[in-house]
């Protein structure tokens, strides 16, 4: 696989859990499998119009997979994915769309009445609706529907743009940020999802590690209980100096009433003096 960014994150963890749950909404579920369906469509969707490696697909919604989906499909094609602030007003919108160079724009629910003004004032080419789409706007379920779902495999680096994040601007107006596919590497082992060198498992349950959150390195194994499976696990995720010579495991915790862990009693119980 050419790509070695956020846009391969899915493809690569659906080769291995297919069927483990990628996202929880509401009552609904997506498999790695089906959200991998659905990035690939999307992509495909995107470049039907117009979307290239380079350009700006910007997003203007609330919390919704179609987010998710948009993110790993801009990075499929190697564009870059520009997120909106659903609590800013039109004028707002427009000059970070037409600050960031975006061409296509998705929303979601609830944008309708922003949507209104950013037409006259806004310089996409391409809208699209998560809903129900306004005259002269595409359908994002339409847009998976009609779109084939064989693989894209652009190539992708990791130093190559991915994201343009708006600042809040605290002596002026916002500025946009500008975030390699480097930069969600911490990202990557929170999703459990392989890096250079491929996707850590455990060794005895066979289930991808990472599940920590980003920039930790990863969560150690649920079943973690050998000691020489935990040092192992630590190897080469923490500094060497770091690591404990030896590991004692305990069935409980000292907590204070608010469930703080009491470090001092640890020490003194568990340690070597």
């Amino acid at each position: 696989m050419r790509n070695n960014g956020v846009g391969s994150w899915i493809a690569r963890r659906a080769g291995l859990t297919p069927d483990r749950a990628a996202v929880f909404y509401g009552d609904d579920r997506l498999s790695y499998a089906q959200l991998h369906d659905r990035v690939t469509r999307l992509a495909h969707g995107l470049r039907g119009l117009g979307v290239r490696r380079g350009d700006r697909v910007a997003y203007l919604g609330p919390n919704h997979p179609a987010f998710l989906e948009t993110l790993f499909a801009a990075g499929t094609l190697g564009a870059i994915l520009v997120p909106l602030n659903t609590r800013l007003a039109a004028p707002e919108l427009a000059r970070h769309l037409a600050g960031s160079d975006s061409r296509t724009l998705i929303y979601g629910a609830g944008q309708d009445g922003v949507l209104a003004g950013l037409r006259s004032s806004a310089p996409v080419r391409g809208v699209v609706a998560v809903g129900e789409p306004a005259e002269g706007e595409a359908s994002y379920a339409g847009l998976l529907a009609a779109a084939p779902g064989t693989d894209i495999d652009e190539a992708v680096g990791l130093d190559d743009p991915c994201l343009i994040m708006y600042t809040s601007g605290t002596t002026g107006r916002a500025k946009g940020a500008t975030l390699s596919h480097l930069a969600g590497r911490g990202g990557e082992r929170a999703a459990g999802t392989p890096g250079r060198g491929g996707l850590r498992r455990d060794r005895r349950a066979g289930r991808p590690v990472g599940r920590g959150r980003p920039g930790r390195g990863g969560a150690a194994p649920r079943d973690a209980g050998a000691e020489a499976d935990l040092l192992g696990f630590l190897d080469g995720k923490i500094a060497r100096f770091k690591i404990p010579k030896s590991v004692r495991f305990t069935g409980t915790l000292p907590r204070t009433g608010t469930g703080k862990i009491l470090k001092k009693r640890l020490r003194e119980t568990h340690g070597d003096g």
